[in-house]
């Protein structure tokens, strides 16, 4: 019996303002926006055990069982946050001008309706997997493998974006309803979009493997695999495959 044990720790420190120049809600409720010195707060706790063991179930060596657990994180880093990190109020604004003179039309700009927002949670959470397999390995003859295996995972704080400025529902056949045009529930702002880590996956799989070592100029390896995914969001980035 073989066991090998570890923990990593990893984290990235809060994206601040060097000026304190930048904002965002701490609560979708907030009357406005909250001037401080950094953007979000990132999570710290991202503390990831790993286990494995490998089991020699008898003397030849030729059945194996083996299996193994891990959590890992993946980090909140720039490409998730810079986008929208320089476009909250009150240091940015969208205005209009309607038919504007020349050349001083830029004086006829004005805020038209409430401000639509598009910002990221401040209490931000590091996105979190759970990765867990179990498998048996069997010779078959001479340089070849027969192997059996399961495969796992859950994840969670996946990052997405979700509306937190909703329309107050009202109570239709005994059911909630949000009419399209209804008030929201903080009336300083319109839709407020907010790029949070509140989504779930999970993946599961069977897998059957079969390997040829080289020899004698032979080499194969053929395998099957059925899995099954279910997800909220599939991608953290548009960039993500």
């Amino acid at each position: 019996l073989t066991l090998n044990l570890g923990l990593r720790w990893e984290a990235v420190t809060d994206p601040t303002a060097v000026n304190g120049l930048s904002s965002n809600f701490r609560s979708a409720l907030d009357p406005s926006m909250t001037v401080m010195d950094r953007y979000i707060e990132v999570s710290k706790k991202n503390f990831e055990p790993r286990a494995g063991l490998a089991w020699q179930l008898n003397g030849s060596g030729k059945s194996v069982l083996r299996a193994g657990y891990a959590i890992f994180n993946d980090q909140i880093l720039p490409q998730v946050y810079a986008s929208q990190v320089a476009k909250n109020p009150p240091f940015y604004n969208r205005l209009n001008a309607t038919n504007p003179s020349f050349p001083d039309g830029y004086l006829q700009l004005r805020q038209t309706g409430v401000l639509t927002i598009v910002t990221d949670d401040f209490h931000m959470k590091s996105p979190t997997k759970n990765s867990y397999n179990l498998s048996f390995q069997q010779q078959l003859w001479k340089d070849s493998v027969l192997e059996v295996a399961y495969i796992g995972s859950e994840s969670y704080h996946v990052v997405g974006y979700a509306q937190e400025n909703t329309v107050i529902p009202v109570i239709v056949n005994g059911q909630k309803f949000f009419p399209a045009r209804g008030p929201r529930s903080n009336p300083n702002f319109g839709s407020v979009a907010s790029y949070t880590s509140n989504s779930i996956s999970n993946y599961n799989a069977f897998q059957i493997t079969v390997k040829r070592r080289s020899a004698n100029g032979l080499q194969y390896e053929v395998f099957y695999t059925y899995s099954k995914v279910i997800d909220l969001l599939s991608t953290t980035s548009s960039g993500d495959t």
